[in-house]
């Protein structure tokens, strides 16, 4: 295997010449962006909205963790066999709005 195989800047590159693709990696980037700062924000909110601890904001973000493991390794293969994965992606990002409470 070679670098240019592996090398995810070749491979977001290569998904950028396909108009198609092209606006669903820039809607990807877009929430992925938002989420992460929705992460960030979420722990200091639960600090002072709720007053639990950050052990206990470590805790759930550690089971939400192993949760998406869990998912990605034992159910996501088996549902792209069943649905493609088009129809994933496409089904994951309609639905990534109501998972943001």
């Amino acid at each position: 295997m070679q670098w240019s195989e592996i090398n995810p800047f070749s491979a977001i590159t290569h998904l950028q010449r396909r108009p198609k693709l092209k606006v669903l990696l820039l809607v990807q980037v877009i929430f992925s962006f938002v989420a992460t700062g929705f992460n960030s924000i979420a722990s200091v909110s639960f600090l002072r909205a709720f007053g639990v601890s950050p052990l206990q904001i470590a805790g759930v973000l550690v089971a939400v963790g192993i949760a998406n493991t869990l998912v990605q390794a034992g159910l996501i293969g088996r549902l792209a066999k069943r649905f493609s994965e088009r129809n994933l992606a496409v089904f994951g990002m309609l639905i990534q709005p109501i998972q943001i409470p």
